[in-house]
């Protein structure tokens, strides 16, 4: 994919502009994730983790009602 990109912006189909926007959405997601020394170190796969993405879950189950039959679960 870079190949075309390339020649793309070398035959000037492609802006810089977009080049410079790409590039700076990059290097503000690598700040405010990577780079920010500032940020606390986290922790991956922790307890606290399983807990949050449960509640996460459980706040975003949406129950079907199937009144029209759509699913083969509960047409008994």
């Amino acid at each position: 994919m870079a190949n075309p990109f390339l020649e793309e912006l070398q035959n000037g189909t492609i802006d810089v502009k977009v080049v410079n926007d790409k590039a700076r959405r990059i290097l503000r997601i690598i700040f405010l994730t990577a780079m920010n020394r500032s940020r606390p170190f986290g922790s991956f796969a922790s307890s606290q983790h399983a807990d949050l993405s449960g509640k996460i879950a459980e706040q975003g189950i949406v129950l079907l009602k199937n009144e029209k039959k759509y699913t083969p679960i509960g047409n008994e």
